[in-house]
């Protein structure tokens, strides 16, 4: 993107005028080539490459089996089992199944109520997709990856109790 088209570029440009230094994050799409944030030379940039903690929330099922998952979310459920479904078995008529996967809104159907809904992550905002199981009544998420995210997990901060898991 030209930095005459990136709002931040411009603005960082506007400040250093100033003499007002312009810190950015590097971003969270990467590792992979071309995927870092604020490059404009005026800018400094900054990214972490390691942190030396766990934000551990596994997942428990019905038959005991623990499965990893992460997240960084004020929001907890009761310690007791909660009905779980799969987004595709509960979406709304007309809605390809492909995007009740990714909790798009108004894809999930009322039947979410009370239950854990599994979907992959992808498309969308964490938020979006968090809210959509919130209004379909649901009380929680757990996001699985899909083949082209592989075996990476992130700690996602959830609007509703919910983890991710690979």
């Amino acid at each position: 993107m030209p930095y005459t088209d990136d709002g931040i570029a411009v603005g960082a440009f506007h400040a250093l005028k100033k003499n007002i230094v312009v810190s950015c994050s590097a971003g969270n799409s990467g590792p992979a080539p071309s995927t870092l944030s604020n490059l404009a030379p005026w800018i400094i940039t900054v990214g972490a490459s390691t942190l030396d903690r766990a934000f551990v929330a596994p997942v428990e099922l019905g038959n005991g089996k623990k499965i990893p998952g992460v997240a960084v979310t004020p929001h907890n459920l009761e310690k007791k089992m909660y009905p779980l479904v799969h987004a595709a078995q509960i979406v709304n008529p007309n809605v390809p199944k492909n995007e009740t996967m990714l909790r798009l809104p108004g894809s999930l159907s009322p039947k979410a109520k009370g239950k854990i809904v599994f979907c992959l992550r992808g498309a969308g905002s964490r938020i979006e997709k968090d809210l959509e199981v919130k209004r379909a009544g649901g009380i929680g998420i757990i996001t699985g990856n899909n083949k082209e995210i592989g075996d990476e997990l992130y700690p996602d901060p959830h609007f509703i109790p919910g983890t991710g898991v690979t």
